[in-house]
């Protein structure tokens, strides 16, 4: 039986709320999620080194993620970087991307855009 690693990609359905720029939030898919960040399939794009809100729904369960924008590919999405993780988000993404588990339930709400995450 080969076990799973940390890098192996997960899929999530992801809600982008972006920032600093006068774009409504929009949804989107991934399917390429790891511990560092997350690709976004989507034809539209976010100025690389903005920031945006990230609400990742894995079956069930949804985590937000403060993110910024680190890279783009035309016509397919763009990358972003977790930045601004707490010790709990980082150990529930680490424990879902490593066992395929689902993510333990957690009651929160969309932080505000002063709100650490």
């Amino acid at each position: 039986m080969s076990e799973k690693k940390v890098t192996d990609r997960k899929r999530a359905r992801v809600l982008v709320v972006p920032l600093e720029q006068p774009i409504d939030p929009f949804w989107t898919t991934s399917d390429a999620v790891e511990q560092e960040g997350v690709f976004l399939r989507t034809t539209q794009l976010l100025p690389e080194g903005s920031t945006c809100l990230l609400k990742m729904l894995f079956g069930d369960r949804d985590l937000w993620m403060r993110t910024r924008v680190v890279h783009h590919i035309a016509g397919i999405g763009f990358g972003c970087r977790f930045i601004e993780i707490d010790r709990g988000k980082q150990e529930l993404l680490s424990t879902w991307l490593m066992d395929g588990a689902t993510l333990p339930r957690a009651v929160e709400g969309r932080p505000r855009s002063s709100t650490p995450l």
